[in-house]
């Protein structure tokens, strides 16, 4: 099962991706996507490896500022374009 992370760097980028974190001070992000702000509540996408050959990217430990769980939205969003394509519907109260 994928672990979908939002990967914050020192730099100030933040990626979204399916994150592991291995025993050499590496964290590898497959299928990373940069998210940019459009404006204050809405964000853009951009395919972090949009020129490479590779699909994931590996980055030292001191690269990273924060290592964090997606908003729903944003993780469903990722899962559209790599994932199982399985959105997560939002939970509602149905009252009688």
């Amino acid at each position: 099962m994928a672990e979908i992370k939002l990967v914050m760097l020192k730099t100030g980028e933040q990626l979204i991706g399916d994150t592991r974190i291995c025993l050499n001070d590496v964290v590898v992000i497959k299928n990373p996507l940069l998210i940019v702000p459009v404006d204050q509540q809405k964000f853009g996408f951009i395919n972090y490896l949009d020129i490479a050959e590779e699909d994931e990217v590996s980055l030292k430990n001191s690269d990273i500022r924060a290592i964090l769980t997606p908003k729903e939205d944003i993780r469903n969003y990722w899962d559209q374009h790599f994932g199982a394509g399985i959105i997560t519907p939002q939970q509602t109260l149905i009252t009688g």
